[in-house]
């Protein structure tokens, strides 16, 4: 029981229905004996810290959770955890950067890629390509909106449109 309370980790203090949930889980993964339990908690823990490392370096501040071990479980079947940690640095930045490191070792692996050192000349040759295909189109010389200057009277039609906008509402004075 011991064990059980120290792989459900927070404070310590869970009643049964939490511990015999916790039983439950360990049963499940075929886990009955007190070493393959220590050994699975052993491994979550490997698990979460790997995650930790790849929410730092991919710019990441999300907490480490059951499900991020789970994904750095699937992620260690695609790459070894030095190109993950690559692929992490490649999606620092990047809107969605779990999906984007899943994406590159999808990638990775279906073109072969085993090392940071492939990895890092497919990403430069990726970036070489997207340059060399890119059109030379001039910047826009055209003022942004936020930086032209109107005269009085186009402020004046401003100002006219928008009170047509104003006609019959419940703030209008009477």
């Amino acid at each position: 029981m011991q064990r059980v309370a120290e792989g459900m980790g927070g404070s310590g203090r869970y009643g049964m229905d939490d511990l015999t949930r916790q039983m439950t889980s360990f049963l499940e993964r075929g886990l009955k004996t007190d070493a393959q339990i220590a050994d699975y908690m052993d491994q979550q823990k490997l698990l979460r810290g790997q995650m930790a490392r790849v929410y730092e370096v991919s710019g990441q501040k999300t907490p480490v959770t059951a499900a991020s071990a789970a994904q750095m479980e699937e992620w260690l079947r695609l790459a070894s955890f030095p190109v993950i940690l690559y692929a992490a640095e490649c999606a620092r930045g990047t809107a969605l950067p779990s999906q984007y490191i899943a994406k590159l070792l999808k990638e990775w692996k279906k073109a072969g890629i085993a090392t940071v050192e492939e990895a890092r000349r497919r990403n430069a040759a990726g970036h070489a390509a997207a340059a060399a295909s890119a059109p030379d189109v001039p910047p826009s010389t055209a003022p942004k909106s936020d930086q032209r200057t109107r005269t009085h009277e186009e402020m004046n039609g401003f100002a006219a449109d928008l009170s047509r906008f104003r006609g019959g509402g419940k703030h209008d004075a009477e």
